[in-house]
């Protein structure tokens, strides 16, 4: 596994047996983190089985009270922005099957960016805030969601003049998606003409 000495949209540093490395944070698709309590680690597996009430409940609400436990990262514990990002994608798809669930999603997804704003689930949050509004069929709160997605990513490929090609054209991708799915929501409430400007 690898050890995570800093975890951010930017890059992620990680310790392997043959020394130091960095990759950009998109590309990971797994960090595996030695000190990992086992309520997280099947908290994950849960989720990804699709278990999402047992994910929750039994999982991850109980580790919500003993983050300050955890090693930090960048001054905070590291499993935060872990808890925070899988309550929040185990809520939204609960919410999916069972058409409930969204506020919880949102409010998650919320406290993600707020508490930890680096955190590498950048995307995910900005876009499951919008997808838990469109839950509700309020179209045109999520259509601003999007668009604060938008702003966001726009501004973190601005922030950083030592960013990568490759990061930027990530970003830029996700910005380019973000804008997509606003005009989906404009059209949903039969604005046409102006969800035609949107995707041009």
């Amino acid at each position: 596994g690898v050890r995570i000495v800093q975890d951010t949209w930017k890059v992620v540093v990680g310790k392997m047996e043959r020394g130091e490395h960095k990759v950009p944070s998109y590309t990971v698709q797994e960090v595996v983190y030695f000190d990992a309590p086992r309520d997280f680690i099947k908290g994950v597996r849960r989720a990804q089985q699709e278990y999402y009430s047992k994910a929750i409940d039994e999982s991850f609400m109980p580790l919500l009270p003993k983050m300050d436990k955890f090693r930090k990262v960048n001054g905070r514990p590291w499993i935060e922005q872990y808890l925070y990002y899988y309550l929040g994608h185990s809520h939204l798809k609960r919410g999916l099957a069972e058409k409930k669930d969204s506020a919880e999603a949102r409010k998650y997804f919320q406290m993600l960016l707020d508490k930890v704003p680096e955190t590498r689930f950048v995307f995910e949050a900005y876009m499951g805030i919008a997808e838990s509004w469109e839950l509700e069929r309020r179209f045109a709160k999520a259509a601003d969601a999007y668009l604060d997605a938008r702003k966001a990513f726009r501004k973190l490929e601005k922030s950083d003049r030592r960013m990568s090609l490759p990061q930027r054209r990530v970003i830029l991708r996700l910005e380019r998606l973000a804008g997509l799915y606003r005009a989906d929501m404009i059209r949903a409430q039969g604005k046409n003409q102006l969800a035609k400007t949107e995707y041009e």
